[in-house]
């Protein structure tokens, strides 16, 4: 457990980031942001979308498995301890509904954001047993990039169980979830962070968000 907080404090400092406790303005979202673990790692982040119904937003991907067969299966995970249940999903934006017996404060979804606009990511990327914020900004509010007709850039870019995680404005609104990283080139450039666009998320949700 040291080895893993001396980790966190490195990786913060690296993405010149701070620890979710320590920003403010979204404290109250600390238990509404969590990781899901498939065969005992953490895989993915997640966070409360519905508070009564015990329902939670994640990254498709990290949800279900297509195979080149094209047949879908749903992973195996739990929302830390308690086992999920893949409601619904959508490839072409990669969101995925979750339900759990868990019911957390829902986040709430905000306006769409213009290029330049400031944003926060809240995660767990490499394991990390405590959420991260990473700073970033919107570089392209519409960005479709290969499977993904559907997606937003950001600058910056994102870690292993980053995916699944929230993207807040500056008033602690959700306008985005975190898919990947954009490689470019043939020596693998880093382009940005991936992140589902905001018309796809706000109808993947229409109903279920918090007022």
């Amino acid at each position: 457990m040291c080895r893993r907080a001396l980790l966190a404090i490195l990786l913060a400092l690296f993405l010149r980031s701070e620890p979710l406790s320590a920003a403010l303005s979204f404290e109250r979202h600390l238990s509404s942001i969590t990781y899901l673990v498939e065969n005992e790692g953490v895989q993915c982040t997640t966070w409360s979308i519905n508070e009564r119904q015990g329902l939670w937003i994640t990254a498709a991907h990290c949800a279900v498995i297509e195979t080149e067969d094209g047949d879908i299966y749903a992973r195996t995970l739990f929302l830390r301890t308690k086992p999920v249940t893949v409601v619904r999903f959508d490839l072409s934006s990669d969101l995925a509904l979750l339900k759990a017996d868990v019911h957390r404060p829902g986040l709430r979804l905000g306006w769409l954001p213009a290029a330049g606009d400031a944003a926060t990511v809240y995660g767990y990327p490499l394991g990390i047993p405590a959420p991260v914020a990473l700073f970033v900004h919107v570089a392209n509010p519409w960005y479709p990039y290969e499977g993904w007709p559907q997606a937003m850039l950001f600058s910056g870019h994102g870690w292993p169980g980053h995916s699944g995680s929230p993207i807040f404005d500056r008033r602690g609104r959700v306008i985005s979830v975190c898919q990947a990283t954009v490689v470019h080139g043939s020596r693998g450039d880093v382009g940005g962070m991936l992140g589902v666009a905001w018309a796809p998320l706000k109808a993947f949700g229409v109903d279920l968000w918090e007022s």
